[in-house]
């Protein structure tokens, strides 16, 4: 078993503490734990050094790309770990969706046995092309925990101790309790333990410019009820893994960083028991990253609350707005946020008061999409010139629905009221409110955008082209079956909250879409 030290404060106290080799404005993509070595099914290149150096260099070549972000683990590893059990062993004894085999734990071990290991490939190609390698370990994996039989993403660790579990079980209720608090309690001393088993391994076996604790994957890792009492577990593991990145970076001669992934608000980390304004004052993370979990790109990034927090810190650290793939507003269905740029653009504008964006699962996006991103697509001139699209959505994996800021579906029979995040810039010209409901209208909605009248009639917009595939969605299955566009003057918009007030329609219709769209330039227009 690991030693425990709890260390006070260190924060700049290594040789090599501090700062890490600054770049501008950063840009960061995640590889997922898996997405690579499955595609190589496709692709047996892959499963190649030659094919893991290509794949960096495609990443690589726009030159946008500042930092690149390696996910080795879930509950299992994909490398031979000698301190869990890696995704290919015991595969045949499992399932995932009745199939055994699944090309993860076969293609992790070609891999394996060939002697290739790609994320070291992939650190020393991104330092030849200027790029930072950080090394990305999900805390609490919980994929398949809600299943009663053996997966192959599954640990024996998780598997066989029930009772280390959020909400503790004994190996005969795994089958019968309630599907709740799954995830290991890291106030359990041998979860604790195990997972920084991992975190000095990962230090140890690549020469990275960082780690990565990812607590998105998944953000409840505290006995449930008690969590801001118990904030001091994982305190103290930060404390823990500052000690090794401090030793690491004796060992390799360079600065060795911590990032962090937390949920988007601030208020619902310290709530689920991170308490991030100690990992502040005590130096404990270099990068912070508020992200969504899985489906709904955030528009409200709150940087004033987490800038305030951080700058208490002995040194700098970046502040990396991140989103993952799908755009979801608990009304509409989900759907990839890469299929129309302007969404990340507006995503990216609302962002702009980081020190740059973070993207979970980048590398999933359609080949068109990636390559526009990796070459600059969200760089802040490209974002202020383009077309931004900027939805309500809501706050993931919250600890209360409060702090989720759910606002659909709402009828409007009555009225109602909005609340759209956006940001402008001195050139914007055009300014569209869309708004989608559950039933047709032959007349519009009255609309206020921040106090103002439209200064047009309302104009029909067909649903499909208003998002993809609008029907089907999951509080209401009549789907979005009529939207309208609202044009406003340039002056209505306001920098952050936009408040949209709906005038009593005396039906049942609801609302299942709100977003306001910004076009810098009117058609023909030439000055910026």
């Amino acid at each position: 078993m690991i030693k425990r030290i709890i260390v006070l404060v260190f924060a700049c106290g290594g040789a090599f503490a501090g700062p890490l080799r600054q770049h501008g404005r950063i840009l960061a993509i995640n590889e997922d734990n898996d997405r690579y070595i499955i595609s190589a099914t496709r692709n047996p290149d892959l499963l190649t050094e030659h094919g893991a150096r290509g794949y960096f260099d495609s990443v690589a070549a726009g030159g946008a790309v500042t930092h690149f972000f390696m996910c080795v683990n879930g509950q299992r590893t994909s490398y031979d770990s000698k301190v869990w059990e890696p995704i290919w062993l015991g595969v045949n004894d499992r399932t995932e969706n009745g199939t055994t085999n699944a090309p993860w734990c076969v293609n992790a071990k070609i891999l394996n046995d060939r002697g290739i290991d790609i994320w070291k490939i992939w650190c020393a190609r991104a330092r030849e092309k200027g790029i930072s390698p950080w090394i990305s370990m999900r805390m609490n994996d919980a994929h398949y925990v809600d299943r009663d039989y053996k997966v192959h993403r599954n640990e024996s660790f998780w598997w066989d101790h029930p009772e280390w579990w959020l909400q503790p079980h004994t190996k005969e209720e795994r089958f019968t309790k309630a599907k709740k608090g799954r995830s290991l309690d890291f106030a359990h001393p041998e979860v604790f333990d195990h997972a920084l088993k991992l975190v000095e391994e990962i230090l140890d076996r690549w020469d990275a410019d960082g780690i990565e604790l990812d607590w998105m994957r998944q953000p409840f890792c505290l006995t449930m009820g008690q969590e801001v009492e118990k904030s001091h577990v994982l305190t103290a593991f930060m404390r823990q893994v500052r000690r090794l990145t401090e030793a690491a970076a004796s060992r390799r001669g360079h600065p060795v960083g911590i990032c962090v992934r937390l949920q988007s608000v601030l208020e619902g980390a310290r709530l689920t028991g991170y308490d991030v304004e100690t990992w502040a004052k005590e130096g404990l993370m270099d990068i912070v990253v508020p992200t969504s979990a899985y489906c709904a790109t955030e528009y409200v990034c709150g940087t004033a609350e987490w800038r305030a927090v951080l700058s208490g810190a002995p040194h700098p650290i970046r502040l990396v707005f991140g989103t993952d793939i799908c755009l979801y507003n608990h009304a509409v269905r989900r759907f990839e946020v890469y299929k129309d740029l302007s969404f990340l653009r507006g995503w990216a504008a609302n962002a702009r008061g980081g020190d740059g964006l973070y993207l979970f699962n980048a590398p999933y996006y359609q080949e068109p999409a990636r390559k526009e991103v990796y070459a600059g697509a969200l760089s802040p001139a490209r974002v202020a010139s383009g077309t931004r699209r900027y939805p309500i959505t809501y706050h993931e994996w919250m600890p209360t629905k409060a702090l989720e800021d759910r606002q659909f579906a709402r009828g409007v029979g009555n009225g109602a009221e909005f609340h759209v995040s956006a940001s402008k810039y001195p050139h914007d010209r055009v300014i569209s409110l869309v708004m989608g409901f559950d039933e047709t209208s032959a007349t519009a909605p009255g609309i206020m955008l921040n106090g103002v009248a439209p200064a047009e009639a309302a104009v029909p917009v067909e649903p499909s082209k208003v998002v993809p595939d609008p029907s089907g969605f999951t509080t209401n299955p009549k789907g979005m079956a009529s939207a309208w566009r609202w044009e406003f003057p340039a002056e209505t918009l306001r920098n952050g909250r936009n408040d949209v007030k709906v005038a009593p329609t005396g039906t049942d219709m609801k609302a299942v879409w709100c977003e306001i769209v910004i076009e810098p330039r009117r058609q023909g227009d030439n000055e910026m």
